[in-house]
C-alpha cells in the first residue's frame, strides 16, 4: 500500500475529504457505541457527577426539605411498599410524628422529564430510601436513582442513602453492582424480617434514622 501511486487515480478532492470524514466518523459513532454497550453504568454515572457539577446544586445546613425520605423501588416490589412501608411511616400510631414520603407515581411533576423529575425529588428529600430487592438490582431506572442519591455525597457531603433488604441477596449477585456491594459492606443496613413479632423493631429503627436531621450520621449510629 505504501508503494502505491495514487497519480494513476483519477478523484476530486472534495470526495475524497468527504469519504474520510464519513469514515472517521463511523468508527467514533461505532467505538462510542461499543463502549456503551460494555461500560454503559461507568459512563452514565460520569455524566451525572458532570451534570451535577454543571449544575452546582448544593443546600445550605439550615435548608428545608419538602420530603423526609424519596422512595426508591422497582415496580414489581409496590404490593410491599404500599401495603407496608407507606402506612407505616405516613399513617403512624397515635402519639408518632407523621412523616413525609416523596412517591414516583404520586409527588413526581407532570410533562418534566423523568431524570429531572428524580433529581429534584433526591433533593428535596432529606433521605433516599432504596428498597433492594434482585428486581431493584435489574431495574435501570432504580439504578439511576442509587446513583443519583450517591451524588449527594459527593457534591454536597450529604449520606443520605438508607438500604432496606427485603430479601437476602447472596455476595456473587451484589458484585457486578460495585458502588452498592462497597456501601453494603460500609454502612449498616435493614432486613425486612419474615417474623411478625419482629417487624415492629424493624419499623422502630428505620424511622429513627428517618428522624435524624444530620444527612444519614446519625441514622447511620441508630440502625447499628
Amino acid at each position: 500500500m505504501w508503494q502505491f501511486d495514487d497519480k494513476a487515480c483519477s478523484y476530486e478532492q472534495v470526495s475524497f475529504t468527504l469519504f474520510i470524514a464519513c469514515s472517521v466518523v463511523n468508527m467514533l459513532f461505532v467505538s462510542v457505541c461499543l463502549a456503551w454497550h460494555t461500560q454503559g453504568p461507568t459512563l452514565r454515572y460520569l455524566l451525572l457527577i458532570l451534570r451535577a457539577k454543571l449544575r452546582g446544586r448544593r443546600r445550605g445546613a439550615g435548608a428545608k426539605f419538602q420530603y423526609d425520605a424519596f422512595i426508591s423501588y422497582c415496580c414489581k416490589d409496590e404490593d410491599w411498599v404500599m401495603g407496608q412501608l407507606v402506612p407505616n411511616l405516613e399513617r403512624p400510631a397515635v402519639g408518632e410524628a407523621r412523616l413525609r414520603l416523596c412517591l414516583h407515581h404520586r409527588d413526581f411533576r407532570p410533562g418534566a422529564a423523568v431524570l429531572d423529575n428524580i433529581e429534584a425529588a433526591i433533593h428535596s428529600s432529606r433521605h433516599t430510601i432504596c428498597v433492594v430487592t434482585r428486581h431493584f438490582l435489574q431495574s435501570d431506572w432504580c439504578s439511576m436513582e442509587f446513583q443519583l442519591a450517591s451524588l449527594r455525597l459527593f457534591c454536597d457531603g450529604s449520606d443520605v442513602l438508607l438500604l432496606v433488604f427485603l430479601e437476602e441477596i447472596p455476595e456473587h449477585c451484589l458484585s457486578p453492582y460495585t458502588r452498592l456491594r462497597k456501601i453494603v459492606h460500609k454502612k449498616t443496613y435493614l432486613l425486612w424480617p419474615e417474623a411478625p413479632q419482629e417487624q415492629d423493631a424493624f419499623w422502630v429503627r428505620l424511622i429513627d434514622a428517618l428522624k435524624d436531621n444530620e444527612g444519614g450520621r446519625r441514622g447511620e449510629h441508630q440502625l447499628a
